[in-house]
């Protein structure tokens, strides 16, 4: 299952958990299109795993404040993986698939 996330409560749940999947998408890129069956597949076949969705377009301030916090520039499509609340890894774009996010992951 992918959360959607987008305010000061899902931020803070967000640094408080162990291991999360945040994809920063963007609604209206083909791209992002691709990237969101990706996420959407690691999820479905590893639902022990939290994944979270920021729409990017939709909460442009509230991807700033995650990428000002995380300390990583934005991109969109985005893969940021936090484990302990600490980005660990982050990848966008072409990057994003099914096998790469579980890579992360060890």
């Amino acid at each position: 299952m992918i959360t959607d996330i987008s305010n000061e409560a899902h931020f803070q749940a967000l640094i408080d958990s162990q291991n999360v999947i945040l994809f920063k998408h963007s609604t209206s890129c083909s791209l992002s299109a691709d990237a969101y069956r990706e996420v959407r597949s690691f999820a479905e076949s590893h639902p022990e795993v939290s994944v979270c969705m920021v729409k990017v377009i939709e909460h442009r301030d509230f991807s700033n404040r995650l990428a000002e916090h995380f300390q990583i520039r934005h991109a969109s499509p985005q893969i940021i993986v936090i484990k302990n609340g600490l980005a660990v890894q982050n990848y966008s774009h072409r990057s994003i698939t099914q096998r790469e996010i579980e890579n992360s992951m060890t």
